[in-house]
């Protein structure tokens, strides 16, 4: 699976070489533009793949913390990821044939 997304340009890679474990909850997808962004979360949601949001994009963006805290800051690495990425949820427990939805999802 990590290939397939490796191999796509419509994504960014992720460099996790210096980590020597993953134990995730998730698998992240960053897409290039909105519009990849949008188009995979359709193509997952076709395959019955349920997508979420980046936990990591902009908290500023959340009505919780507009309707709690006044100040605002400059955040472009936030904004992006919370344009342009998402996540599917990841399982130990997952069967070869999830893990093949979930691959196809990943290609182009």
């Amino acid at each position: 699976m990590r290939d397939v997304y490796d191999d796509n340009t419509d994504f960014i890679t992720i460099d996790d070489s210096h980590l020597q474990k993953i134990s995730a909850f998730a698998i992240p997808i960053v897409c290039n533009t909105k519009e990849l962004r949008d188009e995979y979360v359709k193509k997952f949601t076709s395959l019955g793949v349920d997508t979420r949001p980046m936990v990591g994009g902009n908290m500023q963006k959340q009505p919780f913390y507009r309707n709690s805290v006044q100040m605002r800051y400059h955040t472009p690495g936030a904004d992006f990821l919370d344009k342009c990425a998402f996540y599917v949820g990841n399982s130990p427990d997952y069967t070869t044939d999830e893990l093949l939805v979930i691959t196809q999802g990943m290609m182009k």
